[in-house]
């Protein structure tokens, strides 16, 4: 569910100029429906409108959840297309230095580096390698696994990251 963070003006430019310019009146739901749909087909980026800001509930909890010093990894389900993905990767760049996102949807080669051994030293030489990773930093570095439902294995070497605490890990289903 997304919240609505946009001035009078900002609103009345995007409905003035982002609908085939023509001034019209439209709900908030039917601009938020819009503009997801503009940004799913990339023909809208949400900073586009300055200060504008639409802001996922997602974002807060992502947030309460960096800040607890004593976090475990995160697990965020949810059906396909709802903005997962995007909603960390978005957190990921501002909240941290650096991120590696192993992506099993798009690298499913990564899979067989997780039926070796899952040391997490020799994960992360291994997913370096792979993904051509310049640096990571205890403290610093965000693992975001994305689609781990093709990946079971994942899940037991995110204990050993856990029990590492060196980085922070993210999964998303």
């Amino acid at each position: 569910r997304l919240v609505m963070v946009i001035t009078l003006s900002e609103f009345t430019h995007f409905c003035s100029y982002g609908l085939n310019n023509k001034i019209c009146k439209i709900s908030k739901k039917t601009l938020i429906k819009y503009v997801d749909t503009l940004a799913k087909k990339h023909l809208f980026n949400y900073n586009d409108f300055g200060d504008t800001m639409l802001k996922r509930k997602i974002t807060q909890s992502l947030i309460e959840w960096h800040d607890n010093p004593n976090r475990q990894a995160l697990l965020i389900k949810g059906p396909r297309g709802v903005g997962k993905s995007t909603s960390i990767d978005r957190f990921a760049k501002e909240y941290y230095k650096y991120v590696v996102k192993i992506d099993f949807e798009k690298n499913p080669e990564l899979i067989n580096v997780f039926n070796e051994n899952l040391d997490v030293t020799n994960l992360i030489k291994k997913v370096s390698l792979f993904l051509q990773v310049e640096k990571i930093v205890s403290g610093q570095t965000l693992f975001f696994f994305d689609e781990i439902h093709l990946c079971p294995n994942v899940r037991v070497a995110v204990k050993n990251f856990v029990n590492n605490q060196k980085f922070d890990v993210i999964m998303a289903t």
